[in-house]
């Protein structure tokens, strides 16, 4: 947890294991739920004014990316950090801004669902087959601009405790597929799967 300034960033969450599915298991609230009301209490008893932290666009669930209706463990445990965050403003005046970003890309991006697109560049650049775990449209945020949102948080006084969406680019993954093919041509060795679950 950073300490610049009176506000900190942080964004626990458990990360995919190989052979685990989409939904997590419940002992992952350790560290996506518990490990979460632990930072916002260290943040607490150290008298800041403001927390960072990441959510997930997970809390729509597959069906509806306007009204929260988490379909995991994982999307679960992070809107239940939402409540947390706004319980933490109205019992102790500690200010959040959380982040629900979609699909991000870009360098760092190496396991889970969502890393498809990150993961088919690399394939593609060394040509070696790839199959993206979901089809469909969602939402492509660069991993830059992702960074920029939680830096201008840290740097701007908040009140309240907001949660703001991430949403990018709204692209298919047979488009982001045919960009690909488009950067690499001759690169054919990829399949798709089904429709994209948020984690």
């Amino acid at each position: 947890m950073a300490r610049p300034c009176g506000v900190a960033a942080a964004s626990p969450g458990a990360p995919t294991r190989p052979g685990a599915g989409p939904s997590q298991s419940p002992t992952d609230s350790w560290i996506n739920l518990i490990g979460s009301l632990n930072l916002f209490e260290a943040a607490r008893a150290q008298g800041l004014r403001q927390l960072v932290y990441a959510s997930t666009a997970g809390v729509y669930g597959p069906d509806d990316a306007r009204q929260p209706l988490p379909a995991t463990h994982y999307g679960a445990f992070k809107l239940a950090v939402e409540g947390s965050a706004r319980a933490y403003w109205r019992d102790h005046g500690l200010a959040s801004v959380g982040f629900r970003p979609f699909v991000v890309y870009g360098p760092g991006r190496e396991s889970g669902i969502s890393a498809g697109p990150s993961i088919a560049c690399r394939a593609a650049v060394r040509d070696e087959p790839y199959t993206i775990g979901y089809t469909g449209a969602s939402g492509l945020i660069y991993v830059d601009d992702v960074a920029t949102a939680f830096e201008q948080a840290l740097l701007t006084p908040a009140q309240g405790a907001s949660v703001y969406n991430l949403v990018g680019e709204t692209a298919t993954v047979d488009q982001v597929m045919a960009e690909i093919r488009r950067l690499v041509p001759g690169w054919t060795r990829w399949a798709r799967r089904s429709r994209l679950r948020p984690a």
